[in-house]
């Protein structure tokens, strides 16, 4: 997908202008159903999983790493973390 906005440039543009069109950005992937369904092999890389206990605080906080294989799998990563990954793909 080629950029939007090729040059785009953020001279002259306040901080509340900016925010408001990444909102908007990330409203507009998350409509736009053309993006084409990809899978891809993995790259050998095993899953990772780990839990610690937060200094200080003893809190146990989990850790984990998934290799996503599809397009399905970044667009959900995405909407879950609140990113634009899905996008790149």
């Amino acid at each position: 997908m080629p950029p939007a906005q090729p040059n785009f440039s953020v001279k002259g543009r306040t901080f509340l202008k900016l925010l408001n069109q990444v909102e908007e950005w990330h409203r507009q992937l998350a409509r736009d159903t053309r993006l084409p369904h990809r899978q891809w092999k993995p790259s050998g890389l095993c899953p990772f999983e780990m839990e610690e206990n937060r200094p200080g605080t003893g809190e146990k906080v989990q850790w984990s790493i998934k290799e996503l294989l599809s397009t399905k799998e970044l667009q959900g990563e995405g909407k879950a973390m609140s990113h634009c990954v899905g996008s790149y793909a």
